[in-house]
Protein backbone atom coordinates (compact mmCIF):
# COMPACT_ATOMS: atom_id res chain seq x y z
CA UNK A 1 0.00 0.00 0.00
CA UNK A 2 1.20 3.36 -0.91
CA UNK A 3 2.32 5.87 1.95
CA UNK A 4 0.29 8.23 1.51
CA UNK A 5 -2.81 6.14 1.52
CA UNK A 6 -1.28 4.80 4.68
CA UNK A 7 -1.22 8.05 6.00
CA UNK A 8 -4.41 9.35 5.16
CA UNK A 9 -6.15 6.31 6.67
CA UNK A 10 -4.43 6.78 9.77
CA UNK A 11 -5.13 10.08 10.72
CA UNK A 12 -9.26 9.32 9.29
CA UNK A 13 -8.75 6.32 12.20
CA UNK A 14 -7.84 8.76 14.91
CA UNK A 15 -10.07 11.61 13.94
CA UNK A 16 -12.92 9.34 14.54
CA UNK A 17 -11.94 7.85 17.58
CA UNK A 18 -10.88 11.52 19.02
CA UNK A 19 -14.72 12.17 17.70
CA UNK A 20 -16.13 9.19 19.26
CA UNK A 21 -14.08 9.79 22.28
CA UNK A 22 -15.25 13.70 22.80
CA UNK A 23 -18.80 12.43 22.07
CA UNK A 24 -19.17 9.90 24.17
CA UNK A 25 -17.43 12.10 27.13
CA UNK A 26 -20.05 14.71 26.33
CA UNK A 27 -23.07 12.61 26.18
CA UNK A 28 -21.77 11.24 29.29
CA UNK A 29 -20.33 14.57 31.18
CA UNK A 30 -22.36 16.68 29.95
CA UNK A 31 -26.05 16.02 29.26
CA UNK A 32 -27.24 19.52 27.78
CA UNK A 33 -24.52 19.45 25.50
CA UNK A 34 -25.39 19.02 21.50
CA UNK A 35 -23.58 16.04 20.78
CA UNK A 36 -24.68 15.86 17.11
CA UNK A 37 -22.53 19.37 16.65
CA UNK A 38 -19.51 18.08 17.74
CA UNK A 39 -19.71 15.17 15.23
CA UNK A 40 -20.29 17.51 12.76
CA UNK A 41 -16.97 20.33 13.71
CA UNK A 42 -15.06 16.56 13.75
CA UNK A 43 -16.29 15.94 10.29
CA UNK A 44 -15.71 19.67 8.87
CA UNK A 45 -12.57 19.88 10.55
CA UNK A 46 -11.29 16.39 9.57
CA UNK A 47 -12.12 17.27 6.06
CA UNK A 48 -10.52 20.78 5.64
CA UNK A 49 -7.31 18.81 7.36
CA UNK A 50 -7.53 16.29 4.56
CA UNK A 51 -7.54 18.42 1.36
CA UNK A 52 -4.79 19.93 3.42
CA UNK A 53 -2.83 16.64 4.04
CA UNK A 54 -2.82 16.15 0.15
CA UNK A 55 -1.75 19.87 -0.54
CA UNK A 56 0.66 18.71 1.43
CA UNK A 57 1.36 15.06 -0.36
CA UNK A 58 1.68 17.45 -3.65
CA UNK A 59 4.11 19.51 -2.23
CA UNK A 60 6.12 16.69 -1.08
CA UNK A 61 5.97 14.79 -4.52
CA UNK A 62 7.04 18.34 -6.38
CA UNK A 63 9.48 19.54 -3.92
CA UNK A 64 9.88 18.15 -0.53
CA UNK A 65 11.87 20.74 1.05
CA UNK A 66 8.44 23.27 0.99
CA UNK A 67 6.08 20.99 2.71
CA UNK A 68 6.29 22.87 6.31
CA UNK A 69 5.03 25.99 4.29
CA UNK A 70 2.43 24.00 2.81
CA UNK A 71 1.68 22.85 6.38
CA UNK A 72 1.60 26.65 7.74
CA UNK A 73 -0.77 27.95 5.26
CA UNK A 74 -2.88 24.95 5.54
CA UNK A 75 -3.56 25.73 9.11
CA UNK A 76 -3.40 29.03 8.61
CA UNK A 77 -6.90 28.66 5.79
CA UNK A 78 -8.27 26.26 8.38
CA UNK A 79 -7.69 28.26 11.56
CA UNK A 80 -10.08 31.08 9.53
CA UNK A 81 -12.21 28.84 8.68
CA UNK A 82 -12.95 28.00 11.90
CA UNK A 83 -13.20 31.53 13.01
CA UNK A 84 -15.38 31.89 10.61
CA UNK A 85 -17.97 29.37 11.86
CA UNK A 86 -17.81 30.79 15.12
CA UNK A 87 -18.89 34.52 14.23
CA UNK A 88 -21.72 32.68 11.32
CA UNK A 89 -23.48 30.47 13.23
CA UNK A 90 -24.77 30.69 16.49
CA UNK A 91 -25.09 26.96 17.46
CA UNK A 92 -21.25 26.81 17.11
CA UNK A 93 -21.15 30.30 19.57
CA UNK A 94 -22.83 28.39 22.42
CA UNK A 95 -20.47 25.29 22.02
CA UNK A 96 -17.10 27.13 21.69
CA UNK A 97 -15.58 24.88 24.17
CA UNK A 98 -16.37 21.84 22.37
CA UNK A 99 -15.08 23.63 18.91
CA UNK A 100 -12.06 24.92 20.54
CA UNK A 101 -11.39 20.67 21.78
CA UNK A 102 -11.89 19.47 18.43
CA UNK A 103 -9.62 22.14 16.33
CA UNK A 104 -6.87 21.37 18.63
CA UNK A 105 -7.12 17.80 18.58
CA UNK A 106 -7.14 17.55 15.28
CA UNK A 107 -4.62 20.01 14.77
CA UNK A 108 -2.59 17.72 16.97
CA UNK A 109 -3.30 14.77 14.66
CA UNK A 110 -2.38 16.98 11.42
CA UNK A 111 1.40 17.41 13.15
CA UNK A 112 1.92 14.21 13.74
CA UNK A 113 0.67 12.72 10.01
CA UNK A 114 2.75 16.20 8.63
CA UNK A 115 5.40 14.68 10.65
CA UNK A 116 5.23 11.24 9.20
CA UNK A 117 4.69 12.97 5.64
CA UNK A 118 7.92 14.64 5.91
CA UNK A 119 9.94 11.94 6.61
CA UNK A 120 8.70 9.24 4.14
CA UNK A 121 10.58 9.01 1.32
CA UNK A 122 8.90 9.05 -2.00
CA UNK A 123 9.94 7.50 -5.10
CA UNK A 124 9.52 9.54 -8.32
CA UNK A 125 7.88 7.92 -11.79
Amino acid sequence: MHPFIRLTLLFIALVLAAAGLHYLIAETLLPGSNSVLILKMYAIIGIMTLMILQVGYFVKYKSPTFVGFAFMGGMIAKMAVVLALVVVNEQIKLNVMHLISAYFVVLLLEVLIFIRLIKIELKKF
